[in-house]
């Protein structure tokens, strides 16, 4: 990457990403110092030297990079004095965190964030996935999948209980308790719970991989994520289980038979 900055020195000149979205890999294969690219941005005519690997994500269908004096001349409104971002460079050894904690108490502004890379990371997720529109609908998409996923299972457990009243009378009058016989429909759930996340995180984990290939959108099967949806995936198996033993709950042997 260093040396493609070098060709930033030059007044009106750029480097492309070459994932961007819509950008045929041919034409970006053809972007080289020796073959430059030309082209026009807010009426003024940059000259492309080289492409870079980024790729678009939420917030934007790719990047280009620029000089600081390319970018004013392209953004006259903006000032040298008031960028957006610094970023600054810790010592070997150093918290990133505690450095950040003491430049806050120092800087009187306090409309400045300053944050450490990986805070920033997160305050961007949350932000994702909290505020913006996409986040907010796949979370919707979650909510009624488990939901969904919920009915499921209480209606297979229930008609299993149902098909098995006579065996759950029996052992009920022969002193099992109710926690014997709820142990009995959560073994049940959690097996269907195991059987039904298995194949779902294959058709998942290709789903992600496809469509991070064609859209370069930054998704992934991660091992917290597929922890997260298997611990969901047991604990809404046996809540459809409790629900569905209720009816054991405060019935009488006699009357089961």
């Amino acid at each position: 990457m260093v040396p493609k900055l070098a060709s930033l020195q030059l007044q009106d000149s750029g480097i492309l990403d070459r994932f961007s979205r819509g950008l045929p890999s041919e034409e970006a294969a053809a972007i080289r110092p020796q073959t430059p690219l030309k082209i026009e941005v807010t009426n003024k005519t940059l000259t492309l030297y080289d492409t870079f690997a980024g790729g678009g994500g939420f917030g934007g269908d790719g990047y280009m990079m620029v000089s600081d004096q390319t970018f004013l001349s392209l953004f006259p409104a903006r000032r040298s004095g008031a960028p957006d971002h610094i970023l600054l460079k810790v010592r070997p050894g150093a918290d990133p965190a505690v450095v950040a904690t003491r430049l806050q108490s120092l800087i009187s502004d306090k409309s400045l964030r300053i944050r450490s890379y990986t805070q920033a990371g997160t305050d961007e997720l949350s932000y994702q996935q909290t505020k913006r529109p996409t986040g907010i609908i796949f979370g919707f998409g979650v909510i009624i999948g488990v939901l969904v996923g919920i009915v499921i299972l209480y209606q297979v457990l229930s008609t299993d209980v149902a098909d098995h009243l006579s065996e759950y009378a029996t052992f009920k009058a022969m002193g099992y308790s109710q926690g014997f016989i709820l142990g009995i429909v959560f073994e049940q759930a959690a097996i269907l719970g195991i059987l039904g996340f298995l194949p779902g995180f294959i058709v998942a984990t290709a789903l992600l991989t496809g469509m991070a290939a064609a859209t370069t959108l930054p998704l992934m099967m991660t091992a917290s994520m597929a922890i997260m949806v298997f611990t969901g995936s047991l604990f809404a198996a046996a809540l459809s289980g409790a629900i569905a033993t209720r009816r054991l709950a405060a019935a009488d042997p006699a009357d089961l038979f």
